[in-house]
């Protein structure tokens, strides 16, 4: 019964596994002494490292957010100066075709009265 009370005082103290030797009252105090700060501690400091961590990647998701909405803008500018200037083009084009088509009527027009002319000097 002893044994028993003391198994169950260490695992009350430690929160470990019970041992199979049994431990007197001193060990398991000088046991829990030291081994439950530790524990606590290395739990912190782990704790503190995980913070730290998390705040560096956020750090870096947020720079690479504010780079990608940078690049998306000159992006959106850069496609908005381009449809800007091929319906410029667009517009040059159309004048142009409507200038080589008149052309080409006074082309096909002259050309005809030539003929004519031609023709009457012919018959003289």
């Amino acid at each position: 019964c002893i044994i028993h009370r003391q198994f169950i005082l260490i695992f009350q103290l430690t929160g470990l596994l019970l041992l199979p030797v049994p431990l007197n009252y001193k060990m398991a105090g000088s046991l829990s002494s030291w081994l439950v700060p530790v524990l606590l501690t290395v739990g912190c400091v782990t704790l503190v490292m995980n913070i730290l961590n998390a705040k560096k990647v956020n750090r870096s998701l947020v720079e690479n957010i504010e780079r990608a909405q940078a690049d998306l803008r000159v992006a959106m500018d850069t496609s908005q100066d381009c449809t800007k200037q091929l319906e410029m083009k667009s517009a040059d084009m159309t004048a142009k075709d409507q200038q080589l088509a008149s052309l080409t009527a006074n082309v096909n027009t002259l050309t005809d009265e030539k003929n004519k002319i031609q023709e009457q000097v012919n018959q003289l």
